[in-house]
């Protein structure tokens, strides 16, 4: 609505002398918006900036790339716990959450290497020749790098982590990795294509 749209009260004519053109007088008449336009445009320009607020908060924010970065931190943390794990275990039954934890942060190691071949080659030279990863291969580690196999593979990459007290803390920070893939699954957030080229 604008301000000409407003109901306004009429609250006089008045008559302005102008002696310098040829026009004798000019009417001004002077117009004041009423309460109730008064109400309407200030409840208008309050939902305009709930909603732009709302907008900045939610529409931009994307889950992937901070699931992402939490596995990043639960490769180096595991590394560190697995270090402990096998330094303190006096007996054979801790050696194997220290190893799995090796295992596992060089599979996430793996798995955001490979991520990272996702680049596009615009040249001219990419029409001629294919630069990059068999076709094949790149689909199937797109089906990798699926949020939904994200989302299962940290989840069920932290169920043993739990069997050791040392350890439990990777589990946990695997867990969130795995809460922060699945929202971003149900989002539907879309994740590059890999394509072998870095």
């Amino acid at each position: 609505m604008s301000d000409s749209e407003l109901p306004v009260r009429h609250l006089g004519t008045y008559t302005v002398q102008n002696q310098l053109a040829s026009v004798p007088h000019v009417e001004i008449t002077v117009k004041e918006p009423t309460a109730e336009g008064r109400s309407n445009s200030r409840f208008r320009s309050t939902t305009e900036r709930g909603e732009k607020k709302k907008r900045c908060c939610t529409i931009d924010l994307e889950f992937g790339p901070y699931a992402k970065s939490v596995a990043q931190a639960a490769m180096y943390i595991l590394v560190i716990l697995g270090a402990i794990t096998l330094g303190m275990s006096s007996r054979m039954a801790n050696l194997g959450p220290g190893i799995y934890c090796f295992c596992v942060s060089i599979i996430l190691y793996v798995h955001h290497f490979i991520e990272g071949f996702n680049k596009v080659d615009k040249s001219t030279d990419a029409i001629l020749h294919n630069k990059g990863w068999n076709k094949y291969l790149c689909l199937v580690l797109n089906v990798i790098h699926h949020h939904a196999v994200s989302f299962i593979a940290t989840l069920l990459l932290s169920g043993y982590l739990f069997t050791c007290v040392q350890t439990a803390m990777g589990g946990g920070v695997l867990v969130i990795s795995s809460v922060l893939y699945l929202i971003a699954l149900i989002n539907g957030e879309s994740i590059k294509p890999i394509t072998g080229i870095i």
